[in-house]
């Protein structure tokens, strides 16, 4: 059964479609890059597919099941535990140190705290920014924010990991870095689907697809 299946999926403002009929699928491990010029809806299309921007129509089924059914709660309980999201800004809780933002998802899925202490120490010493840990999100250089952003968006070992442009504000060893950690997940099993303006970057994926006029093309 594939991790993600998208079928039809549209997002219509005012009187244009940005997203339409979008068709595709992930198994697990499995690895796909999304190309398209700013204002293409690649944005709008993660945010679908990770249970944050409703579709006009169309469904997403994660591991089989709409991830839209249910109320906030359930779905916002699906997000923590099947979905891993990483933005272009990464969003990190400025005051909270590098640790507890990383922590924080595994904290509020298991209700552990001293576990996804130790879950986050683990998963930055993979990442190579442990010497950040006791640092605040806010100090952080862009390179380490986002290396700890994907530190986060992996603690729970998502289904699904979703990235939007995790590369477009880091120097190229960060870049790599980051992308390595990507990899990472998928080995463990996570499908992943990433958007990109760079085609160095789409070609590390294993498959390129293309989101013009809306539409998704291979």
């Amino acid at each position: 059964m594939p991790v993600l299946r998208a079928e039809d999926l549209t997002r219509r403002f005012g009187d244009r479609d940005v997203v339409q009929g979008v068709l595709l699928g992930l198994e697990p491990g499995e690895s796909a890059a999304v190309l398209g010029p700013s204002g293409s809806g690649k944005t709008t299309l993660l945010h679908m597919i990770g249970i944050l921007e409703r579709p006009t129509r169309g469904r997403v089924l994660l591991d089989g099941a709409d991830a839209w059914s249910g109320g906030a709660a359930q779905r916002a309980r699906r997000r923590l535990c099947s979905i891993g999201f990483v933005t272009q800004q990464g969003n990190l809780i400025g005051h909270l140190s590098a640790r507890d933002n990383v922590a924080l998802p595994s904290w509020r899925k298991s209700g552990y705290r001293a576990g996804a202490l130790r879950e986050a120490d683990e998963i930055l010493e993979q990442l190579g920014v442990s010497a950040v840990a006791a640092e605040r999100a806010a100090t952080l250089s862009a390179g380490e924010a986002q290396r700890v952003a994907i530190a986060r968006a992996l603690v729970n070992a998502p289904r699904l990991l979703l990235a939007d442009e995790p590369t477009a504000n880091v120097d190229s060893e960060n870049g790599a870095r980051i992308l390595e950690a990507l990899s990472m997940a998928q080995r463990q099993g996570a499908a992943t689907l990433l958007v990109t303006h760079d085609a160095a970057v789409a070609a590390r994926m294993g498959r390129i697809l293309r989101l013009l006029d809306g539409r998704l093309i291979s």
